[in-house]
């Protein structure tokens, strides 16, 4: 927001600028995998194990490598991980 503010000296189009550029940021995601995988995809999986019964440690129901793989996956797909956001 802040460049398009000082890029223009009229408040109006500045905002119109910066509308633009957030819909074009934001649209691709909307139609991305996170759409249909989002972050809670360890406590699906963890559910589907279970069938929502209770269980002592995380542990039992899945590995920590299991885990970090879910957890990475959804890092690179989202655009979080360290590669993406070293760029």
């Amino acid at each position: 927001m802040t460049s398009a503010l000082l890029a223009n000296d009229d408040p109006v189009a500045a905002f119109g600028i910066y509308e633009k550029e957030r819909l074009e940021k934001n649209h691709p995601r909307s139609c991305s995998p996170t759409a249909t995988n989002p972050p809670d995809a360890i406590l699906r999986e963890v559910y589907q194990r279970t069938s929502d019964k209770p269980f002592k440690a995380i542990g039992d129901v899945i590995s920590h490598d299991e885990l970090v793989a879910l957890s990475d996956s959804y890092k690179q797909i989202a655009g979080f991980s360290k590669e993406a956001l070293r760029a």
